[in-house]
């Protein structure tokens, strides 16, 4: 017998987590990042990515985390949508530093439709 509840969800996506240094051995996060020399424009990229933060429930934090490439002051909390998480300042490292958006990210934004409100249903995490 299948219920929803029996179904096993998807693992969890992180994207846009950095180690907190170039020493730290996490392995859940991704090596520090590089700025992008290509200048690849991402910005339809960015609009859906803001227009998915609108709807997307997230978690705020007591403490802020800091750019790792120019060192600001650079959110203090995560978003959640469907399986993927990741920071809020997510969007200063593809902005100002021209990172590159996760493909998996990438591949998902592309093909969801923002020309209407997101209905969060079963889309917490």
């Amino acid at each position: 017998m299948n219920s929803e509840s029996d179904e096993k969800k998807e693992e969890p996506v992180y994207v846009g987590f950095w180690k907190t240094s170039r020493f730290n051995f996490n392995d859940l996060w991704k090596d520090y990042p590089e700025k992008n020399s290509a200048k690849e424009d991402q910005t339809d990229l960015i609009y859906r990515l803001q227009f998915l933060e609108r709807y997307s429930p997230n978690i705020f934090y007591t403490d802020y985390s800091k750019c790792r490439i120019c060192n600001s002051i650079n959110g203090c909390n995560e978003y959640h949508y469907k399986n993927f998480i990741w920071p809020g300042g997510y969007i200063h490292y593809i902005k100002d530093h021209n990172v590159n958006i996760d493909e998996r990210l990438k591949q998902f934004l592309l093909n969801i439709d923002i020309t209407k409100p997101i209905i969060n249903d079963d889309n917490y995490f």
